[in-house]
């Protein structure tokens, strides 16, 4: 089995993936199949077929973490047998703050340029954007099939609770409470440097860090984009407590 830890840049994606690889489970994409540059285990989208045709996903178990979404064999995964894809949602204005500092971390962002600046000047507001399209790219149409959708938030709030369901539908619900101790411990935030394993970094990720760092303008506009753009439908469908 392929499992595919996908989602929106600054999402929660790689959280999803740590919990899941500190079991010991799974292996790296081969090397042959690898994209180019990436720390994490990822899949070159143009290997993607070679890599379903030659490798035996019956007997192997392979992760890989993108960022996929917008084309029709990005929807096509969901109806393999030998394919999981894992997706997760996050609160839209964590996800600008946590994209905030990782641009400004990268270089992409000149140190010491306000938050402010950031959305309405520089890529904030695009990056928003972008994530709500490849939310409602993935899970937009209730009646499509869909990947496994996560919650940050719930995450946080309910570690055992959500990875005993994302551990069900992998097929690990068999390890049994000890391996989510496990994950739990090896994943946990608060005890994690800044900068560790693969993708290198991590911030704390408080849920409603936003309070302390976006303005009321800012926030506004997030609610009329949520609003405009269909995506507040999609939050109410899945439950979600943002």
């Amino acid at each position: 089995m392929l499992l595919i830890f996908n989602g929106a840049p600054k999402g929660g994606s790689t959280w999803l993936l740590q919990i899941v690889t500190a079991l010991d489970v799974h292996d790296r994409i081969p090397e042959a199949y690898q994209q180019a540059g990436w720390a994490n285990s990822s899949l070159d989208p143009e290997r993607v077929d070679a890599f379903l045709g030659e490798v035996d996903l019956s007997g192997g178990q392979y992760f890989c973490k993108q960022h996929w979404w917008g084309e029709a064999w990005h929807r096509a995964l969901l109806g393999r047998e030998d394919v999981r894809v894992l997706n997760i949602i996050r609160d839209l204005r964590d996800v600008v703050v946590s994209r905030y500092f990782h641009d400004m971390r990268l270089g992409a962002l000149e140190q010491g340029v306000p938050i402010d600046a950031y959305y309405w000047k520089h890529r904030g507001r695009a990056r928003a954007e972008k994530y709500i399209e490849c939310q409602l790219f993935w899970h937009g149409d209730a009646g499509a099939e869909q990947p496994w959708l996560a919650s940050y938030e719930r995450l946080h709030a309910d570690f055992a609770g959500e990875v005993r369901g994302l551990f069900e539908h992998i097929g690990l619900a068999h390890l049994g409470d000890e391996a989510i101790a496990r994950a739990r411990e090896a994943t946990d935030l608060k005890n994690r440097p800044s900068e560790t394993g693969e993708g290198k970094f991590f911030r704390k990720g408080i849920v409603g860090d936003w309070r302390n760092h976006l303005s009321d303008e800012i926030v506004e506009d997030l609610d009329g984009l949520i609003a405009e753009t269909g995506y507040a439908s999609l939050l109410e469908r899945v439950g979600s407590a943002v």
